[in-house]
């Protein structure tokens, strides 16, 4: 009978999982979120301006609302926070590149090289906004582990392929004695700065515009450097040489952080799954490497202590690997 259970339950999970990925897909082809993206708006409001039935509109929308995407207030329904983000950025769901899977599954090649150099600032300046948003939560979790601003203070940070600059943001937010220097290409660093100017950071916060494996970095400059979601797009060769150079760039007592996909955490073993999947849609040589692999790379770029935290927040797939000189 438990047997019995539980495969009813697995079955029930699938089952809710494929009808929301329906819903979804029903709002990319007929937009029924962007359609009360300047008001609320009535089932029939939507219905016209989507060219779409009354009836299953109201059925789609109701769907939608129990995702979380809408809210229904006086028979109007209106976006969520969530909503709002996926109505003006729906390129956050990776649907470009999940529509690549058949050929991908035929060919092997993926849609795109976004660890090719070529192609890095291009897509990353559409992308680390919403990342930004999305990591947040797990950003002040890693600047709490840290104890930013209690035991680490007055750091100088290096951040390398800082993005939205998220992680290290959450840290000079914590400590305003702290400051950072984001490295990233140029049209990248122009998303970290908005950023750090939203939260008033913005004198904190100094940046460095190039390639991670070619720009010339201060030698013993640094307190700490952070290397957030950029070890699974280097091959185990490129992880050793960005190790090198953030290891010549660290003061005699710098640390580097490691934060990327690590597993752990049973909530995460779905999405950790498909992030692999969805790396191997965008990448030529993606990969998530273990904590062991990652350790063994740090050593042979000099660093001696390595331990492993893994970060509760969502996505719950993350963790930190802090490495010492």
């Amino acid at each position: 009978m438990t047997s019995m259970m539980n495969a009813l339950s697995q079955f029930f999970r699938v089952m809710t999982i494929n009808g929301g990925a329906q819903l979804l897909e029903m709002d990319r082809q007929y937009h029924f979120l962007a359609a009360c993206l300047e008001h609320p708006a009535t089932t029939g409001e939507i219905a016209k301006r989507c060219d779409t039935q009354e009836k299953p509109t109201r059925l789609i929308l109701e769907g939608l609302a129990a995702l979380g995407l809408l809210q229904e207030d006086s028979e109007r329904f209106r976006l969520t926070d969530l909503g709002k983000l996926l109505a003006t950025t729906p390129q956050i769901l990776g649907n470009r590149f999940w529509d690549h899977l058949p050929e991908y599954l035929r060919t092997g090649e993926p849609i795109i090289k976004m660890d090719v150099l070529q192609h890095q600032a291009e897509h990353y300046q559409t992308e680390v906004g919403p990342l930004g948003w999305m990591l947040s939560p797990a950003a002040e979790e890693a600047a709490g582990v840290m104890e930013i601003g209690a035991r680490r203070k007055g750091l100088r940070i290096l951040d390398v392929g800082a993005g939205s600059a998220v992680w290290s943001l959450a840290m000079i937010h914590r400590d305003r004695s702290s400051k950072v220097t984001a490295l990233d290409w140029p049209e990248v660093l122009a998303i970290a700065k908005q950023r750090a100017k939203a939260q008033q950071l913005d004198p904190q916060l100094d940046v460095l515009a190039g390639d991670v494996h070619q720009v010339a970095l201060p030698v013993g400059a640094f307190d700490l450097a952070i290397l957030a979601n950029i070890t699974h797009l280097e091959t185990p060769e490129g992880n050793q040489h960005v190790f090198k150079r953030v290891y010549a760039a660290l003061d005699e007592q710098g640390e580097a952080i490691i934060i990327d996909v690590f597993p752990g955490s049973a909530e995460g073993d779905l999405t950790r799954i498909l992030y692999r999947l969805g790396l191997a849609l965008r990448t030529e040589h993606g990969q998530v490497y273990s904590s062991e692999e990652l350790i063994r790379q740090l050593r042979a770029a000099g660093f001696r202590s390595c331990g492993l935290t893994l970060l509760k927040s969502p996505p719950h797939i993350l963790g930190m690997l802090i490495a010492a000189k």
